[in-house]
């Protein structure tokens, strides 16, 4: 009964996948940029903050962290890894409340402004 169910569940994923495949439910970027005006903004919001948060270098820093810790001659990198790392949660943390009270878009207006300005 059980396998039933299970066989029944896959040729329903099955049909869907089969049904997006041919254009019916997938998308691509260039389809949505072309076809729908009013999803340019809030894609175009979303490109650059993807390459924004890319040439701030943050992933560089915590990629090579260990490194950089080294080379600064810390004791242990490790830790100053973990060190940054845990800045790192608690300023998520500390934004996630502060969404709650200013909202998404002040908070990202505030944010891009400071990197702008930096």
């Amino acid at each position: 009964q059980a396998s039933e169910a299970v066989e029944a569940e896959l040729a329903a994923l099955e049909q869907e996948l089969g049904a997006g495949a041919g254009g019916g439910g997938r998308r691509g970027v260039l389809l949505l940029w072309r076809d729908s005006p009013s999803l340019r903004l809030p894609l175009l919001n979303a490109a650059a903050m993807m390459v924004g948060q890319q040439l701030s270098g943050i992933n560089a820093v915590f990629y090579y962290s260990t490194t950089f810790f080294s080379s600064a001659g810390l004791d242990s990198p490790v830790a100053g890894t973990l060190l940054a790392s845990a800045v790192n949660v608690l300023a998520m943390l500390a934004s996630s409340a502060m969404m709650e009270c200013a909202g998404r878009r002040r908070l990202l207006l505030v944010g891009i402004g400071g990197m702008f300005l930096s």
